[in-house]
C-alpha cells in the first residue's frame, strides 16, 4: 500500500554561529511520497552550486531524504536566514536556518 502525503522538512539545528572564512555545513531532513523537488532559498532566490554554495542530497531508507548546504569561505554577507524547501503534487513545506557570526569574550 502506498501512502501520498506532502512532504514534511525537519530542521535539525535552526540557527548556526559561524565565524567569518569557515566552511559551514547547513542539513534537513525531508519525509515525502511522491518524491517531488527539493531546494535550498536565500532571501526567496533558489541557489545553485557554484564556488560558494555546495548543494548535496542523500536518500535515507523509502521516502526519506537529507539535504545539505555547505558554504564556503562564509562572509558577514551570507549570515541570514536559508529555506530549505520540499514539493510535490499534495503540498510544500520549508525548513528556516538562520546562520549568525560568533563573538569572542574576554
Amino acid at each position: 500500500m502506498f501512502v501520498l502525503v506532502a512532504p514534511q522538512v525537519t530542521v535539525p539545528h535552526r540557527e548556526v554561529r559561524q565565524q567569518v572564512g569557515a566552511t559551514t555545513i547547513m542539513t534537513c531532513l525531508i519525509m515525502t511520497n511522491p518524491t517531488g523537488t527539493f531546494s535550498w532559498l536565500r532571501s526567496g532566490k533558489r541557489l545553485a552550486s557554484d564556488s560558494k554554495y555546495e548543494l548535496s542530497n542523500w536518500t535515507f531508507g523509502e521516502y526519506q531524504y537529507m539535504l545539505a548546504l555547505t558554504i564556503h569561505d562564509l562572509a558577514s554577507s551570507d549570515y541570514g536566514a536559508y529555506q530549505c524547501v520540499a514539493e510535490n503534487a499534495y503540498g510544500r513545506s520549508e525548513g528556516v536556518m538562520s546562520v549568525f557570526g560568533t563573538c569572542c569574550y574576554m
